[in-house]
Parts: C-alpha cells; structure tokens; sequence
C-alpha cells in the first residue's frame, strides 16, 4: 500500500463521484492499494475503511471518508475501536485490513505494516 495526500477530498457519500479517488489511485505506482491521508490523518482506502492491529485490538481511523456499513457494524458490536490515527503513526500497529459491506473481519484483506510505503 502507498500513502498518498488529498488534503481537499470528500467522499461522505457511497454513490458519489469517485473521480477524486481514481486519480489517488493513479499514484498508488507498483502498490496494489492506497491509504489516503487528509490533513495528516489516515482516512480510508479505495476500495474500504481500514482497521489497524496494535497486538491486541483492531482501531479505526476516526476520520473515515465514508462511515461504511461493515466499520460501523463492526463498531457497534465493540469488536474494532475508533481512535485518532495520525499518518505517524501507522507504523505503531502490526497490521492493516480493509473492511466493506463484501470484506468483513472475518474475510478481510491484510497487509503488514511493513508493507506500506
């Protein structure tokens, strides 16, 4: 994954227009993915809302572009805690998943820290 910056974007809304997202995407290189960060806060990914795993708990940005359906129901359920993620610290957790309504904790993308540039 690449950290790429849009300290402008909006995506508050599902149907709206992802043109501001396709063209972070376009800066995402040999990386698979991007984690957008906005105002020096990890927000989300293209394609979802992200958790990250400090060892023991799975925290998500509260800072999301969008407020997905899986991240709130996973909130809901206490199994994933909202927290202030700053772009520094990222590299605090072990690991990062991207959750959506078709990616839930269970089945969820993962990626070591490591592997976010």
């Amino acid at each position: 994954m690449k950290l790429v910056r849009d300290d402008k974007i909006d995506y508050h809304l599902k149907y709206a227009d992802r043109s501001a997202l396709n063209k972070l995407l376009e800066q995402k290189g040999e990386n698979d993915e991007v984690i957008i960060i906005k105002n020096g806060m990890v927000t989300d990914c293209s394609i979802g809302n992200l958790i990250f795993f400090d060892g023991h708990n799975w925290n998500t940005p509260d800072t999301p572009l969008l407020k997905g359906t899986q991240r709130k129901y996973l909130l809901d359920k206490k199994l994933i805690r909202e927290c202030n993620i700053k772009e520094e610290d990222i590299f605090k957790y072990q690991k990062v998943g991207i959750i959506n309504a078709l990616l839930n904790k269970a089945n969820m993308i993962v990626l070591q820290t490591e592997n976010i540039f």
